[in-house]
């Protein structure tokens, strides 16, 4: 699990295939909100139209370039 920063919101963010799914829009307290990219099919709900909470636990890596998701998304 690794732990997000502010310096972190506007990095893409790619599930565990490496398909980018959208980007960082929000740190929180307890991981991020992930913003949907442009064509992204969402089939899991528990956010909005544009926007889906993360736990920490779903972040396998964040370098300086982006944030990489592992398993099921948890909110």
């Amino acid at each position: 699990m690794a732990q997000l920063s502010e310096d972190d919101v506007g990095k893409p963010v790619y599930d565990d295939e490496g398909r980018e799914v959208g980007s960082v829009d929000e740190v929180t307290d307890d991981g991020f909100y992930l913003r949907f990219g442009e064509g992204v099919e969402v089939t899991w709900g528990g956010g909005d139209e544009q926007r889906y909470p993360i736990g920490s636990g779903s972040v396998a890596e964040v370098s300086a370039e982006r944030v990489t998701l592992e398993g099921d998304f948890e909110g």
